[in-house]
């Protein structure tokens, strides 16, 4: 099983996203993912310790640095754990995106 791990630090709105996109599915902290709070002092050099930009949050998969861009790890946690976040179908996913109706509940 693939080890999910999100380092940011404590106030970061953008981490607790991600943190709460995965207790929305099924995941267990602790479990099915680690947050790793870097502590405010030494932020700077920690950050760049788990990404190369030192970017925060940082989705980390079996320890390797996977996204900075919460958006794109939002959705990775969102298909991982079941939290319907994002709609399924492609229509309905781009509707999500573009706050349009669905072309199928138009017809």
């Amino acid at each position: 099983m693939t080890r999910i791990e999100i380092v940011s630090h404590p106030l970061c709105p953008m981490s607790q996203r991600l943190a709460l996109t995965a207790l929305l599915g099924e995941a267990r902290p602790g479990e099915d993912f680690h947050v790793l709070h870097l502590a405010y002092p030494t932020l700077r050099e920690e950050a760049g310790r788990h990404s190369e930009t030192g970017d925060l949050p940082v989705l980390k998969l079996d320890g390797r640095a996977a996204s900075t861009a919460t958006d794109h790890a939002a959705e990775y946690l969102d298909a991982r754990f079941g939290a319907g976040l994002v709609p399924e179908g492609a229509e309905a996913r781009l509707a999500a995106r573009t706050r349009r109706t669905p072309l199928s509940e138009t017809r």
